[in-house]
C-alpha cells in the first residue's frame, strides 16, 4: 500500500477492514516469526480498529511480550471475535498468551500445526474460552489436546477434523476431553484414505 495510497487515506481505509489474513512465505518451508510483526506491520495493524477476524498463516508463534502484543494487536484487541491459526509452530505457553490476549474470541480455528518445545510455565487464562473451537491436522496432537483440555474451557461447539488415521480410539479419547461438560455440539470429521 506504500506509495500507492496516501498515508491519511490508508489509515481511513484500514479502519474499514473487518478480516485480515497474514501470509508470508506461503510456499517456503521457513515460517515467518511472530517477533517480526511489530516492526514489519505495527504501523498497519494500529489502523485496524474494526478487525473482527484474524488469520495468521505459516508463522512461528513465540513469546513477544506484552509490549509486542500491544504494538501489534491492541487496536483490535476488543473487536476481534475470530482467530484462525494455520500452518504454525507454537510452544503451548505462547499459544495460551496469544489466545488470552483477545477477551472476545468466540471462534478459534487451529489447523495444520506443530507443538514446539516449551521451557516457559503455562500461564492461566484470565477468563474461560467460550464459543467454538475447531482443531485439524495436529502433529503431536495428543500432547496438545491434553494441554488444551486442562485450560478453563467452556466451548459450546467443538469440531475435530483430522486425517482418517487419527480417528482411532486413543485420539478420540483425548479429543473428547475438550469441553466435555459444556459442549452442546461435537463434530468429528475424518478425511478419506487416499488410494
Amino acid at each position: 500500500m506504500n506509495g500507492v495510497v496516501l498515508t491519511g487515506f490508508k489509515t481511513r481505509l484500514l479502519g474499514y477492514v473487518r478480516s485480515l489474513q497474514h501470509c508470508r512465505g506461503v510456499y517456503a518451508e521457513v515460517k515467518y516469526c511472530m517477533r517480526n510483526l511489530p516492526q514489519d506491520h505495527g504501523e498497519h495493524f494500529s489502523a485496524l480498529c474494526n478487525l473482527r477476524t484474524l488469520m495468521l498463516f505459516n508463522i512461528v508463534i513465540e513469546h513477544i511480550g506484552e509490549a509486542g502484543l500491544r504494538t501489534c494487536f491492541s487496536t483490535f484487541r476488543e473487536t476481534l471475535t475470530s482467530l484462525a491459526l494455520q500452518k504454525f509452530l507454537v510452544p503451548f505457553s505462547s499459544f495460551v498468551t496469544l489466545v488470552d490476549y483477545f477477551p472476545n474470541i468466540r471462534n478459534l480455528q487451529l489447523r495444520s500445526f506443530t507443538l514446539g518445545s516449551d521451557t516457559s510455565p503455562v500461564p492461566t487464562l484470565s477468563r474461560p474460552l467460550r464459543g467454538r473451537v475447531g482443531v485439524c491436522g495436529v502433529d503431536g496432537c495428543l500432547n496438545f489436546l491434553d494441554l488444551f483440555a486442562r485450560l478453563d474451557l467452556e466451548y459450546e461447539e467443538v469440531v475435530i477434523d483430522s486425517p482418517y488415521y487419527y480417528m482411532e480410539a486413543t485420539y478420540l479419547e483425548h479429543a473428547l476431553q475438550l469441553s466435555a461438560t459444556t459442549a452442546k455440539t461435537l463434530r468429528l470429521a475424518a478425511g478419506l484414505p487416499r488410494g
